[in-house]
């Protein structure tokens, strides 16, 4: 110890309640045990706690190169890089976690925005569209398409069919039967093709499904209805056509071909035609001929060419003959031929008059000079 005038540096005070050792600096060099400390501020350079608890600990700072936490509570933890080998967290609230790779077991969530699900099964699910209106399920083997209004669809590999709200049946579609209320295409052409050696059939719906044999099924008129329509689009034709072609044309039989129309009061801009016929039956020529793709065999077909006759007589895409055009044109024709043999009836009975006249004078000249 050592003491200076008018100031203690150092002073160490032993007494029965404790040793007090009060000093600016207190430098110990050897090897010191404290049992029981309470030190209120300690700076410790380097540090090695095999062993501590801290009931209250403010750190500012901290590296901890290898830390093992049996039971923590973290008030406010920021994590700018963090690597758990094992953690189980028993309740967990995260605002905002981006995580590139997890393997959950098991996860209840009331909510889940994701932009792509991959590789899972989904048990118990309903998807419902974005307004709410529609949504979609499996229910006992069936993928069900809901409508808020009760109506539905069920797709099964069996088929497709649609049920109204009550749970009648709206409409089928199986190997069986396809029932709706119109079939239609995109297409400008509709076709029934069986194969070749099959046939387009009209059979009594109570009749299907049925064991595909001929004299099982009851058999309807095609012309059932008052009428029948076929209805390609407004460019297009109905086409007849043997089976897996578009071009090979096939016949049809009928009592009568009616014209879409020949009332006066269903057509407008009308003009008489008053063009002569006679000069183009005059120069086209009949044919006979086969089609490209007929056989050396086939039965040869009558005919005319449509490029040795005018425009009018073709059908809207020019390549044949409009049927009902070309009749009136022909009638057209026996017109001019009745008007040219109106003429020649009017000029012979002149003649025959003329004839009579002159037989008259003859017979008058022959009396006269007859006479004695």
């Amino acid at each position: 110890m050592r003491v200076k005038e008018n100031d203690v540096v150092n002073q160490i005070n032993i007494s029965t309640e404790g040793i007090l050792i009060d000093g600016k600096k207190v430098h110990i060099t050897g090897q010191t045990m404290i049992d029981n400390a309470v030190i209120a501020t300690a700076n410790i350079k380097d540090a090695n706690i095999p062993t501590a608890k801290i009931a209250n600990l403010a750190v500012g700072t901290a590296a901890i190169a290898n830390a093992a936490i049996t039971n923590a509570k973290i008030g406010n933890l920021s994590v700018g890089t963090a690597q758990l080998q094992d953690a189980a967290s028993t309740n967990a609230k995260i605002a905002n976690a981006s995580i590139d790779s997890a393997k959950i077991s098991s996860l209840s969530a009331d909510k889940l925005n994701a932009g792509a699900i991959r590789g899972i099964d989904i048990f118990g699910s309903k998807f419902r569209s974005s307004d709410g209106s529609t949504n979609l399920e499996i229910v006992g083997g069936n993928v069900r398409l809901t409508q808020n209004g009760g109506s539905y669809v069920n797709m099964n590999p069996n088929g497709v069919y649609g049920y109204n709200s009550g749970g009648s049946e709206r409409f089928r579609m199986d190997k069986g039967l396809v029932t709706s209320a119109s079939l239609g295409t995109s297409n400008s052409n509709v076709y029934l093709a069986p194969d070749s050696t099959n046939e387009v059939r009209v059979v009594d719906l109570a009749s299907i499904p049925s064991d595909g044999i001929a004299e099982n099924y009851s058999y309807r008129h095609i012309n059932n209805g008052t009428h029948v329509y076929i209805r390609p689009t407004s460019g297009g034709e109905a086409k007849v056509t043997s089976t897996g072609t578009t071009g090979n044309f096939r016949p049809i039989r009928a009592r009568t071909f009616t014209t879409d129309t020949s009332m006066r009061e269903n057509k407008k801009d009308i003009e008489v035609f008053s063009e002569d016929s006679l000069d183009v039956f005059r120069n086209a020529q009949i044919y006979t001929y086969r089609r490209l793709n007929d056989d050396q065999f086939a039965f040869k077909q009558l005919g005319m060419m449509s490029d040795e006759t005018p425009r009018i007589l073709h059908g809207e895409a020019g390549d044949s003959f409009d049927l009902y055009a070309l009749t009136a044109y022909m009638g057209k024709g026996i017109k001019d031929i009745i008007t040219i043999t109106d003429k020649h009836g009017d000029e012979i009975n002149w003649l025959k008059i003329e004839n009579q006249y002159l037989k008259q004078k003859i017979k008058q000249l022959e009396d006269r000079m007859g006479a004695p």
